[in-house]
């Protein structure tokens, strides 16, 4: 069986509503408030260079010229004490997709990114429940680091 090739490229803002459904799909929870305050933002504002570094570290799976997977990141260039690097927002594969490799092209892609801009650390932050985001990540050479998350439930 011969598997049809995957393409790695940047983000366009032409693809959003396909991530958007393929977040929702994985996670079962709409998150577009978020994603209109963060995420579309960088997207749109990269397609007409408006930024003064590029938007750096969203890129799409393609396969079949079908959204087989997504990575998006941004670069924190030290605000608020928060170390300097790309910092990984999300990465979400196809159910269908999994275990194909697709995740790891795109950490890769984004590796290959950070290299090139002189960029030396990525972080990603997840819950203690996401065991398999956090064995998938360290698989790609990502370690604990020594930043620590504290918090707090508010309300009823």
């Amino acid at each position: 069986m011969v598997v049809p090739k995957v393409t790695i490229r940047p983000m366009r803002s032409d693809d959003a509503d396909e991530v958007r459904r393929l977040d929702q799909l994985i996670l079962g929870d709409d998150r577009s408030s978020t994603w209109d305050q963060q995420v579309t933002r960088f997207i749109e504002l990269s397609d007409y260079g408006a930024l003064p570094h590029p938007s750096l570290g969203c890129f799409v799976a393609l396969r079949n010229n079908m959204l087989a997977g997504f990575l998006l990141a941004e670069v924190q260039a030290g605000e608020y004490g928060l170390p300097r690097g790309m910092w990984v927002v999300a990465v979400g594969v196809h159910p269908d997709e999994r275990r194909q490799g697709i995740g790891r092209m795109l950490v890769e892609q984004l590796q290959a990114q950070c290299a090139e801009r002189g960029i030396d650390s990525i972080y990603a932050v997840l819950r203690p429940e996401d065991a398999r985001d956090m064995t998938f990540l360290a698989s790609c050479g990502l370690s604990a680091s020594p930043i620590t998350v504290l918090g707090q439930h508010i309300g009823g």
